[in-house]
């Protein structure tokens, strides 16, 4: 057998473990049922793009698309050298590619772009049905139905997946689903493949590396085959553009927004490089870390690990863009999905008064900022002592969810 056929056979044993898991065999049954889901909501879809392509500046243009389409044409056309030539690139491949395709097929006009959207949406649609039940495994009944359907459309009415789309931002959406994938993944045991998934990420935005700390919701975790996942995946999809080109990515500086942290401790500071993006990252990863090891017996921990990450990043950031809520809200949405599911009222409430809370940007983004860091830090030790008292709060933390366990899916488990 050649090196290429070794390697190959066992990458197929890799992905075939991971699609025989529970985190694997759940995503294997959502893909038609989510692909219905989102063709159901076609006709929001159809009214959040046409609102996109109306608010949108320049006839319906993206907000980034000056900057994305040119680096996405460069790379569908396979002129990797001029993809990251430019600084100001801070986009990922696969937050690129549509936009390069936008860019290539000479997209133009509010029709165009309206259509544009509306694939985009689709598509964004699919992906958030997708892991917005994964925890669960499978669900059942007309409940698991419905509730998925109006999740999804809180999330296209208040313009949170349509936000991500018309910034040209994925990353706000996808990289947050990608760390539940992970944690999932981590709670089966399948820690290379989690951190294959947290390097994915990274090809959205480089921050979706903060993510690795969800491989701490399992028990004794194989951090050093995690992280191995994790390298190999982002090497495989930065490294070409590294070799073949000039990347310049980690030369471009950061501006300072007035209402930020650093505005008001250093009024001086005026830029924000790469060395202090490394020490933002430290910290929000080290929130994750601790909320990910306090809830690893606990279901709450796949959504609160997370969003203890993207609020502390939110708090030491120096711009705090309104599109950087995206992330968090697609967080709640999807624990406000799993909580409706299984009838925990008070945890839904507060998933639902989280997402009404983004709905609008906030006044004083980084007031906003540590109030959601502060409410994520409360729930952690709320569960920590209502799950001391209540030992049904707490998951086995040896397998994935609730497959783990017979019957757990019920909609009466997480009374």
């Amino acid at each position: 057998m050649t090196m290429v056929q070794h390697l190959g056979a066992r990458v197929g044993a890799f992905v075939a473990r991971g699609a025989q898991s529970n985190t694997g065999a759940a995503l294997l049954r959502r893909l038609a049922p989510s692909a219905l889901l989102a063709t159901i909501l076609l006709p929001v879809i159809g009214v959040a793009s046409y609102g996109l392509a109306g608010i949108a500046e320049n006839d319906g243009i993206p907000g980034e698309y000056p900057l994305f389409g040119p680096a996405g044409a460069n790379l569908i056309t396979g002129h990797w050298r001029a993809v990251f030539e430019n600084s100001k690139v801070q986009a990922g491949p696969f937050e690129l590619l549509p936009y390069g395709v936008a860019r290539v097929l000479h997209i133009h006009g509010d029709a165009q772009w309206f259509a544009f959207y509306i694939v985009m949406l689709w598509m964004m649609t699919f992906l958030l049905s997708l892991v917005l039940m994964l925890p669960l495994g499978r669900v059942t009944g007309r409940i698991g139905f419905l509730i998925p359907v109006l999740v999804l459309g809180v999330s296209l009415i208040g313009a949170f997946t349509p936000t991500a789309v018309v910034r040209a931002h994925l990353a706000e959406v996808m990289a947050p689903l990608l760390w539940i994938v992970a944690g999932c993944l981590a709670r089966d045991r399948l820690f290379a493949a989690a951190g294959v998934v947290i390097g994915l990420s990274a090809g959205f935005e480089v921050w979706g590396v903060l993510g690795a700390p969800v491989i701490l919701l399992a028990t004794s975790p194989r951090l050093v085959r995690a992280a191995i996942g994790a390298v190999l995946a982002a090497a495989v999809i930065y490294l070409p553009f590294v070799l073949t080109g000039i990347f310049r990515m980690f030369d471009f500086q950061w501006g300072v927004r007035l209402g930020t942290l650093y505005r008001d401790l250093w009024p001086q500071l005026d830029s924000f490089p790469w060395t202090l993006r490394v020490a933002q990252a430290l910290l929000a990863l080290a929130a994750g870390c601790i909320v990910a090891v306090l809830l690893r017996k606990s279901m709450y921990g796949i959504w609160l690990a997370p969003m203890a990450i993207l609020t502390v990043r939110l708090v030491f950031d120096p711009l705090i863009f309104f599109y950087y809520w995206m992330a968090p809200a697609t967080v709640a949405l999807c624990a406000l999905a799993v909580t409706l599911y299984l009838r925990a009222w008070i945890p839904a409430a507060i998933a639902a008064g989280v997402i009404a809370w983004l709905w609008l940007p906030p006044a004083d983004p980084l007031l906003s900022a540590i109030l959601m860091a502060l409410l994520t830090a409360a729930c952690v030790a709320a569960l920590r002592v209502a799950g001391a008292r209540k030992p049904t709060l707490l998951l086995p933390p040896g397998g994935a969810f609730a497959p783990a366990r017979a019957g757990a899916n019920a909609p009466s488990g997480g009374k």
